[in-house]
């Protein structure tokens, strides 16, 4: 998945955090859907930890779409990993690392543990590590660099996103951060059989969406809150359609999860 791009709203919280990098055991795998794998991580450097002369804080999350750059290998090599300085990473420039984001499905500092739920689908590095991931193996991941808090009130909440956005969605249904009604907008096929449990309505529409589809998007309060994410032609898509029925941009955090081929940014 390649780096995000985000439109944030004005009257979100920014906190940010030290960018950690971290060295982690896959402790579990199960499959949470035909398509998603749950890598659950362990290990002692989720807690404070002291590397290289430096103390480094525990790991922190505490927004529903924070996500994590997990480093992987090229096939045959290890990976290349930036470097710690201070409460951020040196990147080297030859070899660059190779890394994906994902999301925090669900952190729990008493356990340990920290779980990414990742879509398996085609040749992209990260699936295909999800698909091969086994108890044991080593992963190193950094962040979250920043929480985005959403506004404190809203009258209503719309979560519009593909299968990429599904684990920020449930995390959000488990613990809502607002207390308003949230509508939820599944971009994805009639046959996925996925649920938005704890949501008050869930409309599923083509992915890709197709013209006669725009007429289903939410038509949002000018007092809503929205979260949107998916692939970046979708994003586009579906913040013109908040821009035209009148969703102050300030309302809206949208982000491009990952591009089809032939964009300007690959998966």
């Amino acid at each position: 998945m390649a780096s995000r791009a985000v439109d944030p709203p004005d009257q979100e919280d920014l906190v940010r955090h030290p960018i950690v990098l971290r060295r982690l055991r896959v402790s579990r795998v199960a499959d949470v859907g035909p398509r998603m794998r749950r890598i659950t991580l362990a290990g002692e450097e989720l807690g404070a930890f002291r590397r290289d002369g430096l103390d480094l804080p525990a790991f922190r999350t505490a927004a529903h779409d924070d996500h994590v750059k997990v480093f992987l290998a090229v096939p045959g090599a290890t990976p290349v990993l930036p470097i710690q300085r201070g409460d951020h990473l040196d990147w080297p420039s030859d070899p660059r690392p190779l890394d994906r984001e994902y999301t925090v499905r669900r952190f729990d500092p008493v356990a340990g543990e920290l779980d990414l739920d990742i879509l398996v689908h085609g040749a992209a590095p990260g699936a295909a590590w999800a698909a091969a991931a086994r108890p044991g193996d080593v992963l190193h991941l950094g962040g979250p660099r920043a929480s985005h808090l959403p506004p404190r009130t809203a009258s209503e909440v719309h979560l519009i996103a593909d299968l990429t956005g599904c684990p920020a969605i449930e995390r959000w249904l488990e613990a809502p951060p607002i207390e308003a009604p949230v509508h939820v907008t599944l971009l994805a096929a009639p046959d996925e059989p996925w649920a938005a449990h704890g949501a008050a309505s869930m409309t599923r529409l083509r992915d890709p969406m197709e013209a006669t589809d725009l007429d289903r998007l939410p038509r949002p309060a000018a007092d809503a809150y929205v979260w949107v994410a998916a692939e970046g032609s979708q994003v586009a898509l579906i913040r013109a359609h908040l821009e035209a029925v009148g969703v102050p941009r300030s309302r809206v955090r949208a982000s491009a999860y990952w591009w089809r081929e032939g964009a300007s940014v690959e998966e």
